[in-house]
């Protein structure tokens, strides 16, 4: 995908009007049925109904958006499941190809960095839940092993804009962590204590990454409501009951980020020894609320975000180094919070303006601090491709 290097306009449009919030798109439980979820309004609205080709299979549970706007599907069989394409407009769905494997998909999300489609699986002799990827071009499939301990049962998963890949655990009905590259190794695991009474997955839930507003959304059976989770915490808050007339839903999806957020370079210490750090979280997409975070600075003093187009690594003495070039004219100064030395931080929510698709920045932050040898300490750089 083309990038193109341009000047930063974001801080220019810090109070652009929020965008209407997005649309997911969802399976029903008890029919070949796609719905349309209104993030806004919470209203569902039908698409249309769907037929399987095969007599064998049992209908598509599974479903998760591309970030061309494609929506995809996983059909349940006993001896082989198939991808299936669907018709966004009238809900009909078009096999792509069979996968030649039982498949009983417990959870599907699509990646934002590869744009693979990833699946949790169960099915004939492997009753434990297995990570799965496919990519949607080739069909090309990929077994990435087994989840945790083989005691786990999952239902939902999320990627968030970053990569990071994020499933429902409903045994102990807590919110995990899932490394794609070792799923039964330390980098999968539970995130926070569980729901606890807020949220009931067990009898089934969906998680879906909403990129108008940046936020995942749950919806579990059990409830059947739709809550706003926290991938942090670990943690969700309710933000609608649906009513006993509306579907209820096996799986949703949002649309994925087609932007990216990536951290590059280290910053370097300031007194104490402390290293501050520069965070972005959430879509870099127009219209996608955003937020960027200085932390682990010099408390009570003050940071300088400074803007440029490429990355590069400028040696500024004491070990430390400029990390954007060209720089641009752009910069904007923030307070860091009261305290002393790692104690001082600072974050700031904006709405992404209507930036061209394909423009790449970069940027970092200089924290003043009169203890170094320059005066200051620096942090990481992040290098920001808005699409």
């Amino acid at each position: 995908m083309h990038r193109v290097p341009a000047a930063f306009a974001l801080f220019a449009c810090l109070f652009v009007p929020a965008v209407d919030a997005g649309t997911l798109y969802a399976s029903r439980v008890d029919a070949n049925e796609i719905w349309t979820i209104d993030t806004l309004t919470y209203q569902t609205q039908l698409v249309g109904s769907f037929a399987v080709v095969d007599p064998n299979e049992f209908g598509i549970p599974q479903v998760t958006r591309l970030a061309d706007g494609r929506l995809l599907g996983l059909s349940s069989g006993w001896f082989s499941g198939s991808l299936y394409e669907f018709d966004t407009g009238s809900g009909a769905a078009t096999e792509l190809s069979p996968l030649n494997m039982p498949i009983g998909p417990l959870a599907m999300a699509t990646d934002p960095v590869t744009g693979h489609a990833w699946w949790i699986n169960t099915g004939g002799f492997f009753p434990a839940p297995q990570l799965f990827e496919i990519d949607p071009q080739t069909f090309q499939v990929g077994i990435a092993g087994n989840i945790g301990s083989f005691t786990e049962w999952f239902s939902g998963m999320v990627f968030d804009a970053n990569g990071k890949l994020f499933a429902l655990e409903t045994t102990t009905n807590t919110l995990w962590e899932i490394d794609p590259t070792n799923p039964m190794g330390p980098g999968s695991h539970p995130v926070g204590p569980g729901f606890g009474a807020t949220m009931d997955t067990s009898g089934g839930a969906a998680l879906a990454y909403d990129g108008s507003t940046s936020t995942v959304l749950a919806y579990t059976q059990n409830d059947h409501a739709l809550f706003l989770v926290d991938l942090a915490t670990g943690t969700a808050q309710l933000l609608h009951q649906f009513q006993a007339h509306d579907p209820k839903f096996a799986s949703m999806t949002g649309n994925p980020c087609p932007g990216s957020a990536t951290t590059y370079g280290v910053g370097c210490a300031g007194t104490g020894g402390f290293v501050p750090e520069l965070a972005w979280t959430g879509c870099p997409s127009p219209g996608s609320f955003v937020e960027i975070s200085i932390r682990g600075g010099l408390g009570s003093s003050f940071g300088v975000l400074v803007f440029g187009a490429l990355q590069t690594n400028v040696p500024l003495g004491a070990g430390c180094s400029l990390l954007v070039a060209p720089l641009l004219p752009a910069t904007v100064t923030v307070p860091l919070t009261p305290g002393g030395p790692g104690q001082g931080d600072a974050t700031a929510g904006v709405v992404m303006p209507a930036l061209p698709p394909g423009i790449t920045f970069t940027m970092q932050a200089l924290i003043a601090d009169p203890s170094t040898g320059i005066g200051g300490s620096v942090t990481n750089g992040v290098e920001i491709f808005v699409q």
